[in-house]
């Protein structure tokens, strides 16, 4: 088999958020999330920011 254009695992994309408390701006692979389940808007994720321990959400996209 050959591959034609290499694609990334999901668990290795990484990320770009920008803390909405201390405005840190971080970059995390997606394996470092957390996973938090709201009824009313479906999964959502976290993860939390290692300057002010706040949590920074994100949602399914």
């Amino acid at each position: 088999m050959k591959v034609i254009k290499q694609g990334q695992l999901p668990e290795d994309q990484t990320h770009h958020e920008t803390c909405g408390h201390c405005k840190s701006e971080l970059e995390f692979k997606h394996s470092e999330v957390q996973w938090s389940h709201d009824p009313r808007d479906g999964a959502l994720w976290f993860v939390i920011c290692p300057v002010c321990s706040k949590h920074v959400w994100g949602s399914r996209k």
